[in-house]
């Protein structure tokens, strides 16, 4: 459990690295929009103004007569290249601003994408801390557990003991009871001065 979680954290950190290089690429990108909006603003602004200057110089060209007719052709196709340039400006800033707002919605999932690595990362460090606690309260339990068994051992030892020398006060007891009994017996039988207290003082001691 222990490795699994540290190879799930280094997992994390990795997906968290690329989540951070993919936001800074999603940056690139916005910023790069940016300034292509803003180059094709210029170019509109100058398709726009090149319009307005050949339209002044038709004016121009229709009051000067046949000498200005040449003149007028070449300020037609001026406005002709001028009204396509606006219109290329147009459809590149319409697919610039697509590109944009992309490129924004890219920018905000990378930086959800980061944050949720974020938590992930922090989740999983939370997780191996409390597998290394589990982990290290096993190891105590496992200890403790030894110590038990060798008291268990030592109480076993102990009670194998006690048996063996209550045996031998038993048969320790049997063999004084006997001798007790056959000191009784040949005392019974014999007659001498203070046999009675004797026989009562081993009556009571047999009780």
């Amino acid at each position: 459990m222990t490795a699994l979680a540290q190879e799930a954290k280094i997992a994390a950190e990795r997906g968290n690295s690329v989540a951070r290089e993919s936001l800074n690429a999603m940056s690139e990108m916005v910023s790069a929009t940016e300034a292509i909006n803003q180059a094709v603003e210029i170019i509109g602004n100058i398709a726009f103004q090149t319009n307005i200057l050949s339209l002044n110089a038709a004016v121009e060209a229709a009051t000067a007569g046949d000498a200005g007719r040449g003149f007028a052709v070449v300020a037609q196709e001026v406005r002709n290249l001028a009204n396509r340039s606006a219109e290329a400006a147009k459809n590149i800033q319409e697919v610039a601003k697509t590109a944009r707002e992309k490129s924004h919605g890219g920018l905000e999932t990378s930086k959800n994408m980061m944050d949720s690595f974020l938590v992930i990362t922090q989740k999983i460090a939370q997780t191996d801390d409390m597998v290394r606690d589990v982990a290290n309260a096993n190891r105590e339990q496992m200890a403790g557990i030894s110590q038990i068994n060798g008291a268990v051992g030592q109480l076993d030892q102990l009670t194998q003991q006690n048996a063996k020398t209550a045996a031998n006060v038993s048969s320790l007891s049997a063999i004084v009871q006997n001798l007790s009994d056959q000191m009784y017996s040949e005392i019974s039988q014999k007659e001498f001065s203070g046999k009675e207290e004797i026989l009562h003082s081993a009556t009571q001691m047999q009780h």
